[in-house]
């Protein structure tokens, strides 16, 4: 039960997401972190937003390799798939599964580009927003409204978060965010 939400402009990635976590059925209130800044290749990062199992991110962040970036050339998507499934391995592994697939999803982010991570998929976000998570709807709807107003990307993707959580009952604050700059061409 989460909301994550994401903004991909001009190069940058943006993200945020709330920190609530259930234990027992009892609220944590900042109990996780569920953005994720990894390294990827010898310079590159990525940033994952993790919405699902309470120990998938830990596990990711623990486990996750990503041994390179793709080159200007290459295809970013399969390069988001490879990643799509040793995040299902991972989960596996660990056993986060929800009738036999991944239990959660993750939002990708790298180099202005955006995807939403499911077992085994990659779906591309071509539009650069995107939501997950049981706050997903009502996120989604208000960072389409604050990006289509011409706010900051960074400020809407906090404002949308927020808007996921007071719509939905299980996500609650602080909310934490992140932002990836463009990688620079010769770090490739």
């Amino acid at each position: 039960m989460t909301t994550v939400v994401a903004a991909a402009v001009d190069g940058k990635v943006f993200m945020a997401a709330d920190s609530a976590t259930n234990v027992y059925e009892r609220p944590v209130v900042g109990g996780i972190r569920k953005l994720l800044r990894l390294k990827a290749g010898a310079l590159g990062e990525v940033l994952l937003g993790v919405a699902g199992a309470g120990g998938l991110p830990g596990c990711i962040q623990a486990s996750l390799q990503i041994d390179s970036v793709p080159l200007e050339d290459e295809d970013v998507d399969a390069w988001a798939h490879a990643i799509a499934c040793a995040i299902t391995e991972i989960a596996t592994e660990a056993g986060l599964l929800e009738d036999g697939s991944l239990s959660g999803s993750v939002l990708l982010g790298w180099n202005g580009h955006l995807w939403t991570l499911g077992h085994a998929c990659a779906c591309a976000h071509p539009d650069g927003r995107a939501a997950i998570g049981s706050g997903e709807g009502p996120a989604m709807g208000a960072l389409d409204v604050l990006l289509d107003d011409g706010a900051d990307p960074a400020y809407a993707v906090v404002r949308a978060t927020q808007a996921g959580i007071r719509l939905d009952r299980f996500s609650e604050g602080p909310v934490n965010a992140e932002v990836l700059g463009p990688a620079d061409e010769d770090d490739q």
